[in-house]
């Protein structure tokens, strides 16, 4: 396993690589319907790894049933509203008065009353005519509702559902994830391959006790039992994360001193003054950032390191003038080839016009 797509940060993590089935294309793994191939493929899911790897970004907490008396006291003894303006509660309990008002431009608003045996309150739906008739056939029993709290003033508050569930639901009594461009009936459908994918594997014998071990790390963040599970193994996670980078690089400082032993590294000489040789050819002064970052990396290439720097800074800083003159360095000073890569066509042009521009005395 080696690619995380994390979508509570929007980042991509790396865990411990393994040669297992992991690296397996799902249909060679698993039978899929078409429906399955096409949507997976626009998800760019294509193996096994890809597909456990898809984590969710949020959960919906179908467990966990809230009382109204405990949602009230929440805005009346917490300052951190806006905390819990976002949070989204399920509540049990029976619905009355409930009743449709038209508004201007055909829309309207639902309201009603919700109860439980802690207290009530009030209930609101925005252009949802159909609600009112569904409920009142049901008033009798008691149901789910999963939302926020709607604050339309200090005093008045309102819970507006998301979900209206029965005791039948299959979603009652789980937590439930939500993974980025999966919606509507294909949910279900990918936590059951997911699912469907882990039991197997489990059952194969094919992974150690690594593999064991992150796969069942992986099983509790796409299916927790609580909220905690996540947090935790999130950062169980993590850890398997940095391990892993710390692993790579001293494998490849290990790999560098095997080159240098046996002198199949690159050398690159630093002449003398060649900062300032650097500076006059190109026409500017350097910034003290600028210095200081180009001293670096000299000490760097004289004592055969590998060079595996971030240079950032604001726009108009100056980064660009350091790739700059490591391409003067290894191009014209050293007569080798310097490849520049850039994030877009259009940067790639700008780079190159740039780069001939102010060493065009010295192609």
């Amino acid at each position: 396993m080696q690619r995380i797509k994390d979508v509570n940060t929007n980042s991509t993590h790396i865990i411990p690589k393994t040669n297992s089935i992991t690296k397996s294309l799902i249909g060679e793994f698993i039978q899929l319907t078409q429906k399955d191939k096409e949507y997976l493929s626009k998800l760019d899911l294509i193996t096994i790894e890809d597909i456990l790897t898809y984590l969710p970004y949020k959960y919906n907490d179908f467990k966990n049933v809230t009382k109204i008396s405990t949602i009230l006291d929440m805005f009346t003894k917490t300052s951190d509203n806006e905390y819990i303006l976002e949070k989204k509660f399920l509540i049990f309990g029976n619905v009355t008065n409930l009743e449709t008002i038209k508004l201007k431009n055909n829309k309207s608003i639902q309201k009603g009353t919700f109860k439980d045996d802690s207290g009530k309150i009030n209930l609101i739906w925005f252009n949802q005519d159909y609600i009112v008739n569904a409920l009142s056939s049901n008033k009798q029993e008691n149901i789910y509702l999963f939302g926020k709290i709607y604050k339309k003033s200090s005093k008045n508050l309102y819970f507006a559902p998301e979900k209206i569930l029965t005791s039948k639901s299959k979603l009652i009594g789980h937590i439930i994830p939500e993974y980025f461009s999966i919606n509507g009936n294909y949910k279900n459908t990918f936590r059951t391959l997911v699912q469907k994918i882990i039991n197997k594997i489990q059952t194969s014998n094919l992974c150690n006790d690594i593999e064991h071990k992150i796969l069942n790390i992986i099983q509790k963040i796409h299916f927790p039992e609580n909220e905690n599970d996540i947090a935790k193994n999130k950062k169980i996670l993590a850890i398997y994360e940095l391990i892993n980078l710390r692993l790579k690089i001293l494998e490849s400082q290990k790999q560098q001193q095997i080159l240098i032993q046996t002198n199949k590294i690159i050398q690159i000489k630093i002449p003398k003054n060649i900062i300032q040789n650097f500076c006059n050819h190109i026409g500017i002064n350097l910034t003290t950032d600028q210095l200081k970052c180009i001293q670096q990396l000299n000490s760097n290439i004289t004592n055969n390191q590998a060079i595996r720097t971030i240079i950032y800074g604001d726009v108009g800083t100056g980064k660009t003038i350091i790739s700059m003159y490591l391409g003067y360095i290894t191009s014209i000073i050293n007569d080798y080839t310097t490849v520049i890569l850039a994030p877009t066509t259009i940067l790639a042009e700008q780079l190159f016009r740039n780069f001939i521009n102010k060493l065009k005395h010295q192609e």
